[in-house]
């Protein structure tokens, strides 16, 4: 292929032709030609702008299949023509890509970003220095992994580092964004409705532990007033502690939490919850919240939905050098446990409050979400739809779990904390959203299914998705399409019959 800027050969016209159809004319000194310039999507969540490297020029050099000189209608030919709308087309040699923050209805169009990135320590990025882009050092500039190469991955995360407290690759937009949180962190009074749109599309780690309690309505948005907050609420859960607690050994109340103590040690990641002090902080959240909600008490699957509030919650005291699954829970300060403990339990009730349908008697919720996973999966994949009731294959076995879990046992953890990110910026995210994300989920997987032919095989395939290595980048793509249907059917819901 020609590269660009040079006169391709063959029948292209002649010598004193313009040298490339492709070739941009200059635009004026100090102006921005409209390629240049930041796309806004109409809808929420907006495009927003991002600094990305210059595409090869090889990769947009014209087809050289059939270079003879062509006659149009009107009798120019195609060098003469393309010399009158030289001005009209858009594509230069260095054509930007704009990499967006968020799902697009035509996701397949956009172009790959392989972006350069800096190796600075997340926690030097939030420190509060006035935010100049010179306090940020760029050493050992290299492109990032083939991995990085999706619409809108602002960030790729090794699977270990699921709580991003150790040195990890920042590019110049996390940079940007990151600056951004602390302006609204930082405001007198959190404007909720941006820092969603904001946080749509991930939260960097070094501020998610804030952003997730500002989110869920822990927090308030008054920044004045956050302080007194937490020492209250966390006074507050010590307190139902102190009130609660000793009543596990009465007759009424021993099962539930019996129930409790066997359910902890097989949660994940089982580094974890093997040890004492990590199994008496869930057992304690745990059982003071079936205490407060009578109605429905504790049920399996509640706490797994603690384990990523945990997680990032504790996350946001340890060192950055340190990995949070791998922490030695006796190594560290009580006070630290206690906080992390007391900011679970309020962020789980937030969340749990949002879909206790799902744990109430005959788990109505559940049920409904389930039905609603099927009405999607029918429109918008019919021929797995038709394998899936051609092998007797009922939702309800499978997705059940997917419900009742939000997830959690079926992707790795750091990808359902990016997941929660999302989730946390959508109305009603955790219920209305969900079913959706299930939809999409269960669709990436639809070549998979198709190819195996008789129930066996398919449950089990079902019930072991192979998703161990997945990261953010298949995140992102899974949301993507979540969004895109939710767009399509969520005001017109008689589309899905």
């Amino acid at each position: 292929m020609a590269d660009l800027g040079k006169k391709p050969t063959g029948g292209f016209g002649k010598s004193n032709a313009k040298p490339s159809f492709w070739k941009r004319k200059q635009s004026a000194s100090g102006q921005t030609s409209p390629r240049d310039r930041p796309v806004f999507g109409a809808q929420h969540p907006p495009l927003q702008e991002s600094l990305v490297p210059s595409t090869s020029p090889n990769q947009l050099s014209p087809n050289p299949v059939d270079r003879k000189r062509k006659k149009s209608k009107s009798g120019m030919t195609f060098d003469e023509y393309s010399h009158h709308v030289d001005d009209a087309w858009g594509c230069e040699e260095d054509e930007e890509a704009m990499r967006p923050s968020a799902p697009s209805a035509c996701r397949s169009s956009l172009p790959l970003v392989l972006s350069k990135s800096i190796n600075i320590p997340l926690t030097s990025v939030s420190t509060r220095t006035g935010g100049e882009a010179s306090s940020y050092s760029a050493t050992n500039s290299e492109p990032s992994s083939p991995r990085s190469l999706t619409p809108f991955v602002h960030q790729e995360v090794a699977p270990a580092a699921m709580s991003g407290r150790r040195l990890s690759t920042v590019s110049v937009h996390d940079v940007s964004r990151i600056k951004k949180f602390e302006k609204l962190i930082e405001a007198q009074k959190t404007p909720l409705d941006e820092l969603s749109k904001l946080s749509w599309s991930g939260i960097p780690h070094p501020l998610r532990h804030t952003v997730w309690q500002l989110l869920s309505g822990y927090l308030p948005v008054n920044s004045e007033r956050r302080k007194n907050t937490l020492e209250r609420k966390r006074q507050e859960y010590w307190n139902y502690v102190k009130q609660y607690y000793h009543t596990r050994e009465q007759p009424q109340h021993e099962s539930t939490f019996h129930q409790i103590t066997i359910d902890i040690p097989r949660m994940l990641p089982q580094s974890l919850f093997s040890q004492k002090e990590s199994q008496a902080c869930f057992q304690r959240l745990l059982y003071i919240w079936s205490m407060r909600h009578p109605a429905s008490g504790y049920v399996q699957g509640i706490n797994d939905l603690a384990v990523p509030y945990f997680l990032v919650f504790l996350g946001s005291h340890l060192d950055p050098s340190q990995i949070v699954e791998r922490v030695d829970f006796s190594s560290l300060d009580q006070s630290i446990l206690e906080e992390a403990e007391a900011d679970t339990f309020w962020c789980l009730s937030k969340l749990l409050d949002g879909i206790h349908d799902n744990y109430t008697f005959s788990q109505p919720g559940i049920q409904q979400k389930i039905h609603k996973l099927k009405e999607l999966v029918k429109r918008i994949d019919g021929p797995l739809y038709q394998h899936l009731e051609f092998n007797s294959i009922e939702f309800l076995t499978f997705s059940f779990r997917w419900m009742n879990n939000l997830l959690v046992r079926e992707l790795p953890l750091q990808c359902i904390v990016r997941l929660w990110d999302t989730y946390m910026c959508e109305r009603d995210g955790f219920a209305s959203f969900h079913p959706y994300v299930c939809a999409a989920f269960l669709a990436h997987w639809s070549k998979e299914l198709l190819a195996k032919t008789d129930f066996q095989a398919l449950m089990l395939y079902l019930q072991k998705l192979p998703t161990d290595s997945w990261t953010e980048r298949e995140i992102n793509e899974i949301l993507a399409a979540a969004w895109r249907w939710k767009y399509s059917f969520s005001d017109a819901p008689k589309h899905l019959h």
